[in-house]
């Protein structure tokens, strides 16, 4: 009739790791697809306006050879390979960006405050894509925070929202802080947008993954980091047809 507690520990090292590499290999995959969609042509077309230079042999052709055709082909070549390197300039620098996140400078932030500035600085946008917005907004809410670091995370968040919601007929957002069960700060997002798609679902914060055709993908990576330095994190849930929310929560 004696009570016992059995505890056992178990190494995870091993589990950690495996992840770890799983992350590593889903980054890998994207940085690979986004350089071959440069490169690629790239080198496509430099074959193309050798091939339009050269005789069969190798050697240069004549000047009297090479009409204003080729000399069309050629300028169109050049374009296409300074628009694809201007491309992967981008790329690059958006990954620059992703590693020189400054030290967020923590002050006492009002949550409240903080989502009605943000709201402000978009209202334009939301106002052109006819969004209803719903603030239901805790006043005594405060967090250590960097306004700017911040402000840029709901600013991406609402963005991404806007774009989710650009084919619904009555687009809604919703911005909801709280305090959750473990009593710590919490801001919602929540839209009315298209959704994401489960298997997408656990890829959205790799760097460089959008779900976006011209979207950088490193919105939602940058979100996550931010989160991270101020000793939080970020979690969605989404369905398919029916709206997406973003969770930051702050541990206190």
């Amino acid at each position: 009739d004696e009570v016992y507690r059995v505890i056992t520990f178990k190494d995870i090292k091993t589990e950690l790791d495996k992840k770890e590499i799983e992350a590593w290999h889903k980054l890998i995959r994207i940085l690979t697809h986004e350089i071959m969609n440069s490169v690629t042509p790239m080198t496509s077309l430099t074959d193309t306006m050798k091939t339009l230079l050269e005789e069969p042999d190798g050697k240069q052709k004549a000047m009297h050879l090479i009409n204003e055709e080729t000399i069309e082909d050629l300028r169109f070549s050049l374009k296409t390979i300074h628009s694809r390197s201007e491309g992967l300039l981008h790329f690059v620098e958006d990954y620059r960006k992703l590693t020189k996140i400054p030290v967020p400078e923590l002050k006492q932030l009002n949550v409240q405050e903080l989502v009605n500035q943000v709201t402000r600085l978009m209202q334009s946008e939301m106002e052109s894509a006819g969004v209803e917005l719903t603030l239901l907004l805790d006043d005594g809410i405060n967090i250590l925070g960097d306004q700017k670091l911040l402000e840029q995370v709901l600013i991406n968040l609402i963005t991404n929202a806007l774009h989710a919601m650009s084919e619904t007929s009555r687009p809604g957002l919703k911005i909801i802080s709280k305090l959750n069960n473990e009593k710590n700060p919490t801001i919602q997002v929540i839209d009315s947008g298209s959704g994401i798609a489960e298997d997408k679902l656990d890829k959205i914060f790799i760097p460089f993954f959008s779900t976006k055709d011209d979207g950088s993908g490193i919105g939602l990576s940058l979100c996550q980091q931010i989160m991270n330095l101020h000793g939080g994190f970020i979690e969605v849930e989404s369905t398919p047809g029916k709206g997406t929310t973003f969770k930051l929560v702050f541990l206190i």
